[in-house]
């Protein structure tokens, strides 16, 4: 088995086409408060996964920069893996201009910096480990996302509503590059022989870490909108009922 971040995502026929990805998006000066499909919670869902992006594409990227160098000194680092690493460099530094743009966006009305701030708080902490442990960190944060890539672009998803608002187009766009570069983390965590321990630990971590930031910034910003008025208590009970019977399954 080469890992145990493998999942069967590969069973999706037409997603993992690098000649179908979107091209980089234009980001407005203002965009749509409720964009996916005039559904607050699925809305500020996706912007609290993209509250953390600035600083969490920084860590990927040196993080697998950091594994690939560690990996060539040990000689195990094909020189094609080397090229897909730089691929995934550029493509994680272009996520977070992009996401950076976007969360300036939403501090127009939600407190986008403040949650920012603790979220580079959390991620300062994963880059104080070990080196084995930041590459499975990594990888495990890679395939977690791919999985909700994948959600984001099936037909009918219900994370995703159809249509055309800038927000969409950003997550079209990133959902498929990260389809794409899905594997490059996990063939540096392969390449510098990270222990199964240290995968599952940090699988384990990964996941509660995104899980957790990403409701607790999606119950902030939707308690934002419900002290503004733009959305009423029994409004958002109602979605959070909606999206836990359609949504959650799915995943």
């Amino acid at each position: 088995m080469r890992s145990v971040f493998r999942f069967s995502l590969l069973s999706l026929s037409g997603l993992s086409s690098r000649a179908q990805a979107p091209s980089f998006p234009v980001m407005p000066r203002e965009l749509s408060v409720f964009w996916n499909g005039g559904d607050a919670l699925r809305s500020r869902l996706l912007d609290a996964v993209s509250l953390l992006l600035p600083t969490g594409e920084d860590f990927l990227a040196t993080t697998v920069a950091d594994g690939s160098a560690a990996a060539q000194q040990r000689g195990t680092c094909s020189a094609a893996l080397q090229a897909e690493v730089a691929r995934f460099v550029r493509e994680e530094v272009t996520h977070q201009r992009a996401h950076r743009l976007y969360n300036r966006r939403l501090c127009a009305y939600a407190p986008a910096l403040r949650l920012e701030q603790r979220i580079a708080a959390c991620v300062d902490q994963m880059a104080s480990q070990s080196l084995p442990m930041r590459v499975a960190l990594a990888a495990a944060i890679e395939q977690v996302t791919a999985m909700l890539a994948v959600e984001l672009l099936r037909p009918g998803s219900r994370w995703l509503v159809e249509g055309t608002s800038s927000q969409a187009q950003v997550w079209r766009w990133h959902a498929q590059e990260e389809i794409d570069h899905r594997d490059v983390s996990i063939e540096v965590m392969n390449a510098l022989g990270v222990n199964r321990l240290t995968r599952c630990a940090a699988f384990a971590a990964a996941s509660y870490y995104l899980a957790y930031d990403v409701l607790y910034s999606a119950a902030a910003m939707c308690r934002a909108d419900v002290k503004a008025g733009r959305l009423s208590g029994w409004r958002l009970a109602a979605q959070v009922g909606s999206f836990a019977l359609q949504a959650l399954p799915s995943m």
